[in-house]
């Protein structure tokens, strides 16, 4: 009898794939298909109830009118049209105090010289532009002009992407150089993270912290547990050893777009040549406008471009607004930074005000976190962010 031939070993289970890092509508494209449109016109309607002569609607229609604008909020909020109420009338407080839609060029070359702020000259795979920041490379001690610059990196990130269906950008945050020295303030902390959360809500697709002290991560793992897992989705660690991460987020040249262990020069973050990367950025800003006419919400005034720029839509608009735009604080000013107002905000209220603002705590300097705290707390921004809806939708109920 024929020895029987041994039964065939069953094949082993193939691995289950991990999952994408990149998906393309939490990460690359508008968060929902298509807008709400009932709930945005009930936000119309919520908004357009509003008697307070600083933020009505009229005065920012230029803004508010862009459907995918009040979609965004709407969404952040969970199609909530109270709270999406409540949270754009927190940006339009934040945008009647900083006026980021005016901007000054000469203040900005200035602010972003080392490459500490900026936009990369070129998309990532996605189309997405790659917002990057490096406080290690700080040159200036402008509260008021740093967060200015802020303003105008993210906006012109969203600006490198309109005309496109891409409606989100990459923040890249070198952290190898992190340090007490070039820390940022609390206040400065504080006022970043208020700009993420209400004026640029689901703009973000991916924050990623670039070889990050370790306390970093260690701080995010201990709040993940309370974040959405779609926003948790969004927050990465990664070092200069996670090649194929890197090439699936960004591209096979994540590094000469990030400048991610690339040359210095002069006290520059890496990669980042100011005289040529810096006429990139205005020539975008540039071609940009002459397509739109510079109209809708990201349109802006400007000076120190050009004596030959065609004048702004904004500008009759401004003309008429009560509320003067100060002076630009001087480096060698002291320090002084709040929430929503700041160095570039008068101390005798002048003109429409929002009721919602606390004028007695935002001329309040806030105190400057020192020692092991500072590091903490700026790790923990990175939970903080996230936890308050800057990237994604609301928190857990």
């Amino acid at each position: 009898m024929p020895a029987s031939t041994p039964a065939a070993k069953p094949a082993s289970a193939s691995p289950k794939p991990a999952a994408a890092a990149v998906n393309q509508r939490w990460h690359v494209l508008a968060s929902r298909p298509e807008p709400n449109t009932s709930k945005i016109q009930e936000l119309r309607e919520e908004l357009r109830r509003e008697a307070d002569l600083g933020l009505t609607y009229e005065r920012w229609a230029w803004y508010l009118d862009d459907d995918a604008v009040l979609d965004r909020f709407l969404v952040a909020r969970d199609d909530n049209v109270q709270k999406a109420s409540r949270l754009i009338r927190d940006a339009l407080a934040w945008r009647l105090r900083r006026r980021p839609h005016v901007l000054d060029y000469a203040e900005l070359d200035r602010e972003c010289a080392t490459g500490k702020l900026r936009v990369a000259p070129s998309l990532d795979r996605f189309g997405r532009p790659v917002v990057i920041f490096d406080n290690s490379v700080q040159n200036t001690k402008d509260a008021g002009g740093q967060l200015r610059a802020l303003a105008f990196v993210l906006e012109h990130a969203l600006r490198r992407c309109d005309g496109s269906q891409v409606r989100k950008y990459v923040i890249f945050l070198h952290l190898n150089d992190f340090s007490l020295r070039n820390n940022p303030s609390w206040a400065v902390t504080k006022e970043t993270m208020r700009m993420l959360t209400c004026c640029f809500a689901e703009c973000c697709g991916h924050i990623i912290l670039h070889n990050a002290p370790s306390v970093f991560s260690v701080a995010y793992r201990l709040v993940k547990p309370l974040i959405d897992p779609k926003t948790a989705t969004k927050i990465l660690f990664v070092t200069d050893k996670d090649e194929d991460k890197m090439t699936e987020l960004i591209g096979p040249d994540w590094r000469a777009i990030t400048g991610a262990g690339q040359t210095r020069l002069d006290k520059c973050s890496p990669g980042y040549d100011h005289s040529v990367q810096w006429p990139i950025t205005l020539e975008h800003d540039r071609a940009w406008r002459e397509r739109t006419g510079n109209t809708g919400p990201l349109s802006h005034e400007f000076t120190g471009y050009s004596d030959d720029e065609p004048a702004s839509p904004l500008q009759t608009a401004l003309a008429r607004s009560v509320v003067t735009p100060s002076p630009i604080k001087r480096e060698e000013d002291p320090l002084d930074v709040e929430v929503l107002g700041g160095p570039s905000s008068p101390k005798a209220c002048q003109g429409p005000e929002s009721p919602l603002y606390d004028h007695a705590r935002a001329f309040e300097t806030p105190p400057r976190w020192r020692g092991s705290a500072a590091i903490l707390g700026v790790a923990c921004c990175v939970g903080g962010m996230a936890y308050h809806g800057s990237v994604d939708t609301p928190r857990r109920p």
